[in-house]
C-alpha cells in the first residue's frame, strides 16, 4: 500500500521528485507475518469469548479427551465420558443412535486451540497441558483406531493440526516423532479407493508426497466410505466444487465426481 502510494506521488508530481520516490519506495521493508501474540482485542465480548473457551477446554481431564482414542485402540479408558458426538460407540447406527458419531473427531483441535492460547498468553500450565496430551495421546496410536473410525481421514488431519500446532507454539520437541508415528500408522489404513456415494457423492482423492514419509510415494485413493448417507461431504456438492488441504505430508483434494479428471 504504501509502495503504490509513493509510485502514485513520483507520477503526480514534477519529474524531478520520481525519483526520490522510487527511491524510498525500494526502501520499504516486506510484509512480514504477525503471529498470535501479536494481536490484542479491543472487545470485550470476543476477550470473554477467548478466555471462557480457553477455561473449558483447560477443565477438561486428560482422560476424558482420551477416553474414545484409548477405547478405539483397546486400552483401559478410565475417565469421565464427555458424550455427544466425542463418545465411542461400537454399535453406533445412523439415524438411531444421537451419540458417538464421530468419537475423538476434535482431539487434534482441541490441541491445536491449546497450543496457540499459549502463543497468546505463555502461561505455563497450557504449555504443560499440550505436552501432556501429546504423549498421551502417543500411547494410544494404533491402526485399531483407524479401522473403527468412521472418519479415519478427518481425525488425522486435526491430530496433525495439533501436532504441527505443539512444534510450532509450545515448542514441543516431541511433535514431529509423533506426527512421523502417526503417519506411518495411519496411512495403511486409509481406504484405498474412491467411492461414490449415491448420484450425488463426492469423492477424495489423496496423494501421499514430500513429507514425513518420503519412501511413501505411492498414489492413494481415498474417501469417506463410512459416513452416513445423506450427511456431511454428501451435502457438500453444488456448494463446494473443489477444496485442497495441504499438510506437511499429504495433499488432499475433494471435489465431485465431474471434477476428477482436473484433480492433482
Amino acid at each position: 500500500m504504501k509502495s503504490a502510494s509513493l509510485m502514485t506521488a513520483g507520477i503526480v508530481v514534477p519529474g524531478r521528485w520520481l525519483p526520490g520516490a522510487l527511491a524510498a519506495a525500494s526502501a520499504l521493508q516486506p510484509l512480514e507475518q504477525f503471529d498470535y501474540g501479536d494481536v490484542v482485542l479491543t472487545s470485550e465480548l470476543h476477550e470473554k469469548q477467548l478466555e471462557e473457551t480457553h477455561s473449558v477446554l483447560m477443565g477438561l481431564s486428560d482422560d476424558s479427551l482420551l477416553k474414545p482414542l484409548r477405547q478405539m485402540s483397546g486400552q483401559p479408558a478410565p475417565g469421565e465420558d464427555l458424550g455427544g458426538w466425542y463418545h465411542y460407540n461400537p454399535d453406533y447406527k445412523w439415524g438411531k443412535d444421537e451419540d458417538g458419531f464421530a468419537p475423538s473427531c476434535t482431539f487434534g483441535q482441541w490441541v491445536s486451540a491449546l497450543a496457540r492460547m499459549y502463543a497468546i498468553r505463555r502461561d505455563q500450565p497450557t504449555r504443560d497441558k499440550v505436552l501432556r496430551l501429546n504423549r498421551l495421546y502417543a500411547q494410544t496410536i494404533s491402526g485399531d483406531y483407524y479401522d473403527k473410525n468412521r472418519f479415519p481421514t478427518y481425525c488425522y488431519d486435526k491430530i496433525v493440526c495439533g501436532l504441527i500446532d505443539s512444534h510450532r507454539y509450545v515448542g514441543d520437541p516431541d511433535a514431529f516423532s509423533i506426527l512421523e508415528r502417526t503417519t506411518n500408522t495411519a496411512l495403511p489404513h486409509f481406504p484405498k479407493h474412491a467411492v461414490e456415494h449415491g448420484k450425488n457423492g463426492v469423492r477424495t482423492k489423496i496423494r501421499v508426497g514430500r513429507g514425513m514419509s518420503p519412501t511413501r510415494s505411492q498414489k492413494i485413493s481415498f474417501s469417506h466410505t463410512n459416513a452416513a448417507p445423506g450427511i456431511g461431504i454428501a451435502n457438500w456438492r453444488g456448494s463446494i466444487s473443489t477444496m485442497s488441504i495441504t499438510i506437511p505430508c499429504l495433499k488432499v483434494a475433494m471435489c465431485s465426481p465431474a471434477d476428477m479428471p482436473t484433480v492433482m
